[in-house]
């Protein structure tokens, strides 16, 4: 079994708005790319209306393993995203919403959580909405190139979903979500990537239409095209009767063991600001699959609760896992078959008195971790400095090291 060290903390940016709920700064990502660690995070309210507006994202960069940090841009974000087999990389970018006034057929059932939001397959619409195609949009940084060029990547999903939101002021369009780009490339170079959305319309009379669900794609020529491969439902039987704030499974990391099985861990819930009813908490859950992922095992619940899983494996095969809410929460499993997993390391701790309550005083649970050439970890997350008042919201970035356990 191994241990984590959290060997250093450093806060690279202070927050000057008003520490409403989880404050102005929010969200860190972190990446490494040709000796920089690059992190980006939003500076603005997390809604829909924002997706496909990162230009308004922080970006800040150090050059010395995190002593140091100075402003960056999303260009050179960009160029420290995933990087593919034959040198390239590539990062899915969010998409700008479609906006306008439509002269839509019935929708076939609403989105999850919402009376006003309903989902529509993509084939339904082709020819009257402009611009809505099965498709990701990324940026591709072709090895020996110095600039990334956009790239429209074809998806092929038979029950592709799309949700539209009808607004007075634009109604507009929002497709499939990712958990921070969390793409996994196996042995043969096939990149698999856990996406989530609402159920295939398909259901829409069932149980499982109410609530998110993770969905697999795979791609054999480096992302230029991806096909559906399989789903994971949400069954409202996993989580106990009358938990608050269920929303299905959505957000999932995936990992590759070492025989080939798929492991993926998801999100399932969220423990709300305004959550003082005392109902339990939704879970976190798992799911295995050994055929690439065509079929997946029963959920079963993997931690008491939790959001934003994203999980790395070093070079000896250790999976390191970081995940958040009501704090942030580091795991190790040394375990070939992804069973065994270490207990919690807490990097934001939330008294119990406070989780029900104001957890989002601490931090906004939002989590990341990366990989340097030399082995080195880092995680960053949000916290908040109570010594300050009002109290100031930080993005913090960590060193972390993984032992032997005595």
């Amino acid at each position: 079994m191994k241990k984590i060290v959290v060997k250093s903390r450093t806060v690279i940016a202070e927050s000057d708005q008003e520490s409403l709920l989880w404050g102005g700064f929010q969200i860190p990502l972190i990446r490494y790319a040709n000796g920089a660690l690059i992190v980006k995070f939003m500076g603005r309210k997390d809604a829909v209306e924002t997706y496909g507006k990162e230009d308004l994202d922080h970006i800040y960069i150090s050059r010395d393993y995190g002593k140091n940090w100075e402003k960056g841009c999303l260009d050179a974000w960009r160029k420290a995203a995933t990087l593919l087999p034959n040198g390239d990389r590539i990062d899915f970018v969010q998409r700008k919403n479609i906006v306008g006034s439509f002269d839509l057929p019935p929708a076939k059932k609403m989105a999850f959580g919402s009376k006003d939001v309903f989902v529509y397959p993509i084939d339904e619409l082709k020819g009257i909405v402009s611009g809505l195609e099965k498709s990701f949009t990324v940026t591709r940084l072709r090895r020996g190139e110095e600039e990334p060029q956009e790239e429209i990547c074809t998806v092929n999903w038979k029950d592709m979903p799309v949700n539209f939101y009808p607004r007075e002021d634009g109604s507009f369009f929002t497709q499939i979500s990712s958990c921070a780009n969390d793409v996994k490339i196996d042995k043969n170079g096939v990149l698999w990537f856990p996406v989530y959305a609402e159920a295939p319309l398909s259901k829409h009379e069932s149980a499982t239409s109410r609530y998110y669900s993770v969905h697999l794609l795979r791609s054999d020529d480096l992302g230029h095209s991806w096909d559906y491969v399989s789903s994971v439902y949400y069954d409202p039987a996993c989580n106990v009767p009358d938990a608050y704030s269920v929303e299905g499974f959505n957000e999932a990391t995936l990992e590759i063991l070492e025989n080939g099985d798929f492991l993926m861990i998801m999100r399932s819930g969220s423990l709300h600001p305004l959550r003082q009813d005392g109902r339990p908490i939704p879970k976190m859950f798992s799911v295995r699959s050994s055929d690439e992922g065509k079929t997946w095992s029963k959920p079963q619940v993997f931690f008491d609760y939790g959001i934003h899983p994203h999980s790395l494996k070093t070079e000896d095969g250790t999976i390191l896992l970081i995940s958040g809410r009501p704090g942030v929460y580091l795991m190790t499993c040394d375990d070939p078959e992804g069973k065994t997993w270490s207990p919690i390391t807490e990097l934001v701790s939330v008294p119990e008195s406070d989780v029900m309550t104001k957890y989002f005083e601490y931090t906004c649970s939002n989590a990341d971790l990366c990989i340097c050439d030399n082995g080195r970890i880092f995680a960053t997350y949000s916290a908040f400095d109570p010594t300050k008042q009002p109290p100031v919201k930080s993005i913090v970035v960590s060193e972390i090291g993984i032992e032997d356990a005595e």
